[in-house]
């Protein structure tokens, strides 16, 4: 048997017992075997000769559960904030460009945090790389803000979850048993959407006035303007810590940041 007939054999196999399992749930299950394959089918590429796929074929994650566990403890150290990207893409407020998730990376979460530019990837494509299998991208679905007034279309895709799976997985009780330190919690995740869009915004606490520029240069500005305060209010009073309600205080009695605020998004002029 040839390699190729050795690979369709093995997923074919594996996808057919997945199907056999859980009969009761046939359209769902037919999805998540296409995606399965999918999934094995795009590790297997990266095999560069014979011996390669037949190894990896020994080895294929039987359910998708484990494929995505294997994923997300395959993510380098250097990618340790794909974690907040799938946060993002789970809890969201809106749809967001890969232009503008990629900027979460210059604009952490913590109270003490600043923007720092040199975190910013050269090419904000290479967001795809933090998440791999676990992220596609597609064309846009949500129109650019009202107050975006540059003049020039955001021609960036849009970054989604590959498939609805994921993130029924990134939010189960399965990641818990499987890996615990990638468990994606909503209140954790409005928390660091909130602070993150805090840090964002705060770097234009001196900027009197705005750059005419900033949403070329600061792709995020309008959505944390818009959101911020969204994400906030979801973390709930009883869970929300008060690191996040001095930074809202010292936000709010800023004169310069909420007039900023207001510029890149006036809530009565959209």
């Amino acid at each position: 048997m040839d390699v190729k007939a050795e690979i369709t054999d093995a997923l074919v196999k594996n996808a057919k017992g997945m199907y056999d399992c859980l009969i009761g749930f046939i359209t769902a299950l037919i999805r998540k075997r296409f995606r399965w394959v999918v999934c094995q089918l795009d590790v297997l590429q990266n095999c560069l000769n014979i011996k390669a796929p037949r190894l990896a074929l020994k080895s294929l994650p039987t359910t998708l559960d484990e494929t995505y566990a294997k994923a997300l403890l395959s993510i380098r150290e250097e990618h340790r904030d794909a974690i907040r990207v799938l946060q993002w893409l789970v809890f969201s407020a809106v749809p967001l460009r890969i232009n503008e998730i990629a900027e979460i990376l210059i604009a952490k979460p913590e109270p003490d945090s600043k923007v720092d530019i040199e975190e910013r990837l050269f090419n904000a494509d290479d967001i795809l790389k933090y998440c791999g299998t676990l992220v596609t991208t597609q064309e846009p679905s949500y129109q650019e803000l009202v107050g975006n007034k540059s003049g020039e279309a955001n021609t960036s895709r849009e970054l989604r979850l590959a498939h609805f799976s994921v993130q029924e997985y990134l939010v189960s009780q399965h990641i818990v048993d499987r890996c615990p330190q990638h468990n994606i919690r909503e209140t954790d995740a409005h928390l660091s959407i909130a602070g993150t869009y805090l840090t964002y915004l705060f770097n234009f606490a001196d900027s009197c006035p705005l750059p005419v520029d900033i949403f070329e240069n600061y792709p995020l500005a309008g959505y944390a303007a818009q959101y911020w305060a969204e994400h906030a209010r979801k973390t709930g009073p009883d869970m929300r810590p008060r690191d996040l309600d001095r930074r809202v205080v010292r936000f709010l009695d800023h004169k310069q940041l909420c007039t900023n605020w207001i510029h890149l998004y006036d809530p009565d002029a959209n």
